[in-house]
């Protein structure tokens, strides 16, 4: 959902592990994209209910609920992206950025941390305040 080029195809092949739950991802993002954040929530609940291990759709109704102005309801859902898979960078991040957000600090600055040591991309922009 946070990619600048708003490339669904690119998208999709980078992040759907189910290849059933690919159409309905994308769909998902063309409305984030669109600013149809709730119809966005929606459809990437039902790319969830079609395939409940894919990390990716549990990250993007994330984003869509941080978008919202729901850190909860996202920090629940990077949970469950990080559970499903603890060592991508980006489920880290993501889940480091609500964490502060909702004042868990210690989680914040863990998974920061674990994200830089998983992707020195993200030393760039982890917040060590």
């Amino acid at each position: 959902m946070d990619d600048p080029a708003q490339d669904a195809a690119r998208c999709r092949r980078r992040v759907a592990r189910d290849a059933r739950a690919a159409p309905v991802l994308t769909e998902g993002l063309s409305l984030a994209w669109d600013g149809e954040t709730d119809d966005a929530i929606a459809a990437f609940g039902r790319a969830i209910a079609i395939a409940p291990r894919d990390p990716a759709a549990y990250l993007n109704r994330a984003l869509a609920y941080r978008r919202k102005g729901e850190p909860a309801r996202a920090l629940d859902d990077l949970n469950q992206a990080v559970r499903l898979a603890p060592n991508v960078a980006r489920y880290r991040y993501h889940r480091a950025v609500v964490a502060s957000e909702t004042g868990d600090r210690r989680l914040a600055e863990r998974d920061g941390e674990r994200a830089v040591e998983l992707d020195q991309q993200y030393d760039a922009i982890v917040d060590r305040d």
